[in-house]
């Protein structure tokens, strides 16, 4: 099996880092199910909820470990839709959005750099004890100086801004890739250690036994089965209504802008209206949630406004984007089977109206 899926500790359905988590799964899975190459995916590491072995006192959760065949890499998420400043790796990040800065934190430090450091430093220590263990004294021996090369992919979703200005990186700190979410295949086919290269069984062991960590069983589940579709519709362009196949746990989002991680509105009409990002779709097990994203003219289900808390949206309940207005950029969400159920509808109600006619 090309990739395999495996999870320490079960994540809540609202956690942002699930969603995040399964977009990199999904992205994995259809890139190199047919690779002759093994890649593993580790999702929520958390040793104060589930104990690993030879566990230190300042052990620190990661949102995911990414084992390829030439590298290992942390995987750290941070959800964010303004632009990313940052003048240096040592001072204050920020994400700029229509409402003002916020700082980018990273865990209890300063900024995703320090988290990373940080992290870095206490893992490299930890799997360097925990391999030793499993094996062989000269393999073992071979791999004594391997762990320094430990990656940290600090990926940002549902996108990265592509006006951010990230800080640049010296010689010393090219272990550090602070990247948009899917830029994660890119890094999975590229990233290389000269050391840091372990065989299929010996990740598979670092992960069973260093981490303690299980097969994800509800993976396939997760990464296969659609929810239903996403249709967007342009009153004012010549483009007809598209279908999006949206899964669970998926970030779906709208707007005018080229950076947008899902559909780039058209120029035309009452495109004006639609803000760069707009709005969002999230997806969990069973439910779609639409979000505004501090749009200029705002987005409406219904006749009602949405905030940033975003409402469930409810199947051929219409989104509009700006106004309400038939010539306003719409969306609406169609489950699997809804087709089906509205004709079934339909058949039953003219076959009862014939039956009281008769």
């Amino acid at each position: 099996m090309p990739v395999e899926f495996f999870l320490h500790t079960p994540m809540p359905d609202d956690m942002n880092e699930r969603r995040a988590i399964c977009r990199v799964a999904r992205l994995l899975d259809q890139k190199f199910q047919r690779s002759s190459h093994h890649y593993f995916l580790v999702g929520n590491i958390d040793p104060t909820r589930k104990p690993i072995a030879q566990q230190q006192g300042n052990m620190t959760q990661l949102d995911g470990l990414l084992l390829g065949p030439k590298f290992v890499a942390i995987l750290e998420f941070k959800n964010y839709f303004g632009r990313i400043e940052a003048g240096s790796l040592q001072g204050p990040w920020h994400a700029v959005t229509r409402s003002g800065a916020q700082k980018v934190i990273g865990g209890a430090r300063d900024n995703p750099y320090h988290q990373a450091v940080n992290a870095r430093q206490v893992w490299s220590t930890y799997f360097q004890e925990a391999s030793d263990a499993f094996l062989k004294p000269a393999r073992a021996q071979a791999l004594a100086n391997a762990w320094e090369h430990l990656s940290v992919l600090v990926l940002f979703h549902p996108y990265l801004h592509a006006k951010s200005k990230l800080p640049a990186m010296g010689q010393a700190d090219y272990w550090f890739y602070p990247r948009s979410l899917d830029h994660v295949l890119d890094l999975a086919y590229s990233l290389r250690s000269d050391k840091l290269q372990l065989t299929p069984d010996e990740r598979r062991q670092l992960i069973q036994q260093g981490l303690q960590a299980e097969p994800w069983e509800l993976i396939s589940d997760l990464l296969h089965q659609l929810l239903g579709y996403l249709v967007v519709k342009e009153p004012a362009s010549k483009r007809l209504p598209v279908r999006y196949p949206l899964y669970k746990f998926e970030d779906f989002t709208i707007g005018r802008s080229s950076t947008v991680q899902g559909h780039q509105v058209g120029n035309t009409g009452q495109s004006i209206l639609v803000s760069s990002l707009h709005a969002q779709i999230e997806t969990d097990q069973k439910q779609v949630r639409v979000r505004d994203l501090g749009s200029k003219n705002g987005t409406y289900v219904q006749n009602k406004k949405v905030d940033g808390n975003g409402v469930i949206l409810q199947p051929s309940q219409t989104v509009y984007l700006g106004e309400v207005s038939d010539e306003a950029c719409q969306l609406w969400f169609e489950p699997i089977g809804w087709y089906e159920t509205q004709a079934a509808d339909r058949s039953t109600l003219r076959t009862g109206t014939r039956h009281i006619d008769g």
